[in-house]
């Protein structure tokens, strides 16, 4: 059936459903933590409908057992401007994955999708599947590392020996509603030098760029001049401990996109004190938008996640990680 997160009680359904039965790492530690407002804000974007999100659920009751979400994008190619929509959150409840139920929400996606004339998907997937276009790893930098070794997170003790870093020569502001538009087609000019990256509309960009306390951050950085500016923003994503008896939390965050008219390395600097000082444990970057070798200037490390991107119904050709714009949640 049709899911109308506007509906709290059933909002709080698909919280409590992905809560229980959402991706979890290779040793079942950790688990996603997706909150009511995160959900609000990914899946809620300009023109979404509860036509594209579809749960099933037992007909006795409205517990959800099983979730499939798409959202509608349009998406660049290497010049082809492509109207695909994006398929995330593909969960069965644990005790019903023998029961081959992951096709019904696959086709029944598609079938809605078809209908309004979009024959394109893409998504992501942590393992080999089929053959993808882009595979990126993920970089992460500690910022509590005696939480991080205690819960397990992080295996050997040469963390204990990262320095902090400091960018005193950077200011933030707050941009004024002219200057919000100049950003708006400076982070059209970025991507464009990008094989692979997201078409942002006017109202995408003012729904994909403003902070939301706890979820989405938005950070404006000037450099002496205010011409010299950078855009950059981060999402809050907690993983559930599992193994602990207590409800206890890693406070994880994520790089979204940013650009810089001066170095990008001064920028990640003044980012990672910012997301520090705002209580967040690790910082996670995919391996997107910047070379390898920036991120292990800063002194981030290698992680063992990759995220391999896939397109269905497109003819492929494979991207590099610095071709790569996109980012999904």
């Amino acid at each position: 059936k049709n899911t109308n997160l506007s509906n709290f009680p059933l909002l709080h359904l698909v919280f409590s459903f992905l809560e229980a039965n959402y991706i979890e790492d290779n040793e079942s530690l950790f688990r996603f933590n997706y909150i009511h407002e995160f959900l609000n804000f990914i899946l809620k974007s300009p023109n979404w409908n509860s036509f594209f999100i579809f749960s099933l659920s037992f007909t006795r009751g409205n517990k959800v057992i099983g979730l499939i979400t798409s959202l509608p994008k349009l998406i660049v190619l290497e010049n082809c401007i492509i109207n695909c929509s994006e398929i995330n959150y593909l969960c069965l409840q644990k005790k019903i994955r023998s029961k081959r139920l992951v096709s019904v929400l696959i086709k029944e996606i598609t079938r809605k999708l078809n209908s309004i004339g979009i024959t394109q998907a893409i998504y992501t997937t942590s393992v080999a599947f089929l053959e993808s276009f882009i595979t990126c790893r993920y970089y992460h930098y500690p910022l509590n590392i005696l939480k991080l070794f205690d819960l397990g997170f992080l295996k050997s003790r040469s963390f204990l020996n990262l320095q902090k870093i400091f960018a005193p020569r950077i200011e933030i502001f707050k941009p004024k509603n002219k200057k919000k538009i100049s950003l708006y087609f400076g982070v059209r000019k970025n991507l464009i030098k990008l094989k692979a990256y997201v078409c942002f509309r006017r109202e995408d960009f003012f729904h994909w760029f403003k902070t939301v306390q706890g979820v989405f951050y938005v950070i404006f950085l000037s450099f002496r001049e205010r011409e010299n500016f950078k855009i950059s923003s981060f999402y809050s994503l907690p993983n559930k401990i599992i193994q602990k008896e207590k409800k206890l939390f890693l406070f994880v965050s994520y790089w979204y996109f940013g650009f810089s008219r001066v170095s990008l390395n001064l920028c990640f600097k003044k980012l990672l004190q910012i997301i520090g000082d705002l209580g967040f444990d690790i910082f996670n970057s995919l391996g997107s938008f910047s070379k390898k070798k920036n991120y292990k200037t800063l002194g981030f490390k290698k992680g063992n996640g990759v995220l391999q991107f896939h397109i269905f119904n497109w003819k492929k050709k494979k991207f590099s990680n610095e071709e790569n714009g996109l980012v999904f949640f």
